[in-house]
């Protein structure tokens, strides 16, 4: 970035009286004043962005802007930060600012433009993209822009014909190939994707990230799984810190049937620092609770001693209470015990309180959890645990009340739901269960653990068509979910509500999807990778 130089426009006030002098001498210091501020903040923001301080760099952009925000140069300087910081929204809105300020700024309009198409900005980064091309007819950036503007509106001749043109500038642009590819796929044409993205490269040179992943995608769609065993091996190598694609092989080694392969691939990344999820913008805590949800769908039993053995003594903290949840749900309590040992005192003593509920002693559990719950009343598995033991020791009235605080404190847990629902039932409240049932799963539509206890739920109280319609509501969210088709065949078989045939079909696509189900309504960014999305 260029130095920030402090510029302020001040009107010639004239020969007039005295006070209007004054004035206008004390506007020009206030200007000067708040522009040499801008000035060393944007300096300080620009050291701490070098120095690979990113939090520090947005704190000190914010207050140079604040001070003066009529400098696209600050625009600018806060959009590269917010983009090391992984915040492409709050980039191209700063990009967008400084092309506001300065409508020719290079810089500006290539970030408007390739930023734009990324976070849905669309009619932006058209603007921005054409405005280059008016500068510079053929000018490659500009003609991806164009050409995943086109994609996104999925007019996929327009798109190979801009590909094309950025390859005619640039030959062999990987970006250019990728768009192609992307473009012929999702005409109809998988064959010539791949062809595509060969275009160009030096006979033996190896295949980069992009085109593998391109690959993988491509693959994935046409169920290719010798294509799939390749890419995911490559990926490993090409990117090994990557948990999203660790995850992701995890999940395919599942429905491919190998799940000592998924396992490997799972505590190999549980027991990674959290610098190395840091570094690729995620947290141990997401990754640990994405394998939670996998092993919803495809169980546990893979998992060997020794696997949680080593999970216990080299995940993080937070993923062992995670794991710990989990293996308490499951009913595992030996592991379970292990895994929460070394946590902070309340965790440890919460997670012995669902232990002592695994052993029927509601009484130890409503002592540990109390305990926990006299220094943390929010405390969600202490407040769990309270919940069941007072149930258990047949005071369904206080555990109501633990169990709707554990929802509301942790509505994202399934266990907080299921022990609320569990105290309502107990109250013979049925309305609260499912009141908290339905609240639930509407934040968490694809955990098949509230989507089969609420289930089970209404078929006990005699609601057997809505049963069925939970489960139709989950495998909508959730088709690749084998499990989630089977779950729904067998309800439909309970029921006599002649959909078990649908079901068995759509259990038998499930078992040739080899992604993870995106969460209803996301749809995948536009932009050269990714999912090709096809709803």
């Amino acid at each position: 970035m260029t130095s920030i130089q402090p510029f302020c426009r001040v009107s010639n006030p004239g020969t007039g009286r005295l006070t209007a002098l004054a004035a206008a001498a004390l506007l020009l210091l206030a200007c000067s004043s708040s522009a040499e501020k801008a000035s060393e903040a944007g300096a300080v923001a620009e050291y701490h962005l070098r120095s690979g301080n990113v939090e520090e760099a947005r704190r000190a952009i914010r207050d140079a802007i604040r001070h003066k925000d009529d400098i696209a140069q600050l625009h600018l300087l806060r959009g590269q930060i917010e983009f090391a910081a992984g915040d492409r929204a709050a980039a191209f809105e700063a990009y967008y600012d400084a092309l506001a300020l300065d409508p020719l700024n290079p810089e500006a309009l290539q970030a408007v433009a390739q930023l734009g198409v990324t976070t849905g900005n669309i009619r932006e980064a058209e603007a921005a993209a054409d405005r280059i091309l008016t500068l510079a007819p053929e000018q490659p950036d500009a003609l991806l822009v164009k050409g995943l503007v086109a994609l996104a509106r999925r007019r996929h001749d327009q798109t190979i014909a801009l590909a094309e043109r950025a390859l005619a500038a640039r030959p062999g642009d990987e970006n250019a190939r990728i768009l192609k590819a992307r473009a012929l796929y999702l005409k109809g044409n998988p064959a010539g994707a791949l062809a595509a993205l060969e275009e160009g490269r030096p006979s033996g040179a190896p295949i980069t990230v992009g085109v593998a992943l391109t690959r993988l995608e491509i693959f994935r769609q046409t169920a290719n799984t010798a294509g799939l065993d390749e890419e995911f091996t490559r990926l490993r190598n090409l990117r090994p810190n990557d948990p999203g694609l660790r995850i992701d092989e995890a999940n395919y080694r599942y429905k491919r049937g190998q799940a000592a392969e998924a396992v490997r691939l799972i505590v190999a990344l549980l027991t990674s620092p959290e610098e190395q999820f840091r570094d690729a913008g995620a947290t141990s805590a997401e990754a640990a609770a994405r394998v939670v949800s996998l092993w919803q769908q495809y169980g546990d039993d893979a998992v060997t001693p020794a696997d949680w053995s080593r999970l216990a003594q080299g995940a993080t903290p937070a993923v062992r209470a995670i794991l710990a949840r989990h293996l308490v749900l499951a009913g595992h309590a030996a592991a379970a015990e292990r895994m929460s040992a070394g946590l902070a005192r309340d965790e440890q003593e919460a997670f012995a309180a669902k232990l002592r509920m695994l052993s029927d002693d509601a009484a130890g559990a409503l002592r540990l959890a109390g305990g926990v719950l006299a220094r943390d009343e929010t405390h969600c598995d202490a407040l769990v645990a309270h919940s069941q033991a007072l149930r258990a020791l047949g005071r369904a009235a206080e555990a109501v009340q633990s169990g709707q605080r554990a929802a509301a404190e942790c509505p994202d847990r399934p266990d907080a739901v299921i022990a609320a629902a569990a105290a309502y039932d107990a109250f013979e409240r049925p309305a609260g269960a499912e009141r908290v049932f339905a609240q639930g799963l509407s934040r968490n539509p694809q955990d098949l653990l509230l989507a089969r206890s609420y289930a089970e739920w209404l078929f006990a109280n005699g609601q057997k068509r809505q049963a069925t319609a939970i489960l139709r509501r989950y495998t909508r969210d959730t088709p690749a979910s084998v499990r989630g088709w089977q779950l729904y065949a067998d309800m439909c078989r309970r029921t006599g509500s002649g959909c078990a045939g649908a079901a068995e079909e759509g259990a038998a696509r499930a078992r040739r999807m080899y992604g993870i189900d995106l969460p209803p309504g996301q749809i995948q960014p536009n932009g050269l990778f990714g999912r090709f999305i096809e709803r």
